[in-house]
């Protein structure tokens, strides 16, 4: 969560390399402690990719709104309101 945290503090500021790092660590953390399909690596997920997106960069920003779906979908399910 710090690791989030900070990473969205350094998004608003415009400092994307270091959201990325932020993100990045959060991430590395979550899937040693929760495992590749838990909720809050979604979250992450989808930070990594609002930076992304931010930055231009396309594809890369599809790639983990994609995950972060293909996890809440295993999670929440396919008719969760949140999707």
């Amino acid at each position: 969560t710090t690791h989030n945290n900070i990473g969205s503090v350094y998004d608003k500021q415009g400092r994307y390399a270091e959201a990325l790092t932020e993100y990045q660590e959060s991430l590395r953390i979550q899937l040693a402690a929760l495992g590749p399909d838990d909720v809050a690596l979604a979250t992450t997920h989808n930070n990594i990719g609002l930076v992304y997106d931010k930055q231009g960069r396309y594809a890369e920003a599809l790639t983990k709104y994609h995950e972060c779906l293909r996890i809440e979908l295993a999670v929440l399910g396919p008719d969760n309101v949140a999707l």
